[in-house]
């Protein structure tokens, strides 16, 4: 029987880890995350136990593999969300 290569995943703007945590569930490997704050970063390292790298998202530009990658990013919301924006509510 021929096996198939288990798809791997670069998480931009990893957060702790939760989107990474969606596509391992489903079966993909994580190769890492990028974040530019150090505490998701050590967040996303626990969580997935996949490396983890401060970086400005400027300053990085993926290299070409020979193998293919699927890249996805999870912008923050915090600042965005009107969820408990009244203190108490939840």
């Amino acid at each position: 029987m021929q096996t198939m290569d288990i798809p791997r995943v670069l998480d931009i703007c990893c957060g702790g880890g939760y989107l990474s945590k969606g596509f391992q569930d489903a079966g993909f490997e994580i190769d890492g995350g990028v974040d530019n704050w150090r505490t998701a970063i050590r967040t996303f390292t626990k969580y997935i136990k996949a490396p983890g790298k401060l970086i400005d998202i400027n300053d990085f530009f993926p290299t070409k593999k020979d193998y293919d990658i699927i890249i996805v990013g999870a912008t923050p919301c915090q600042d965005f969300s009107r969820v408990n924006t009244k203190r108490n509510v939840f």
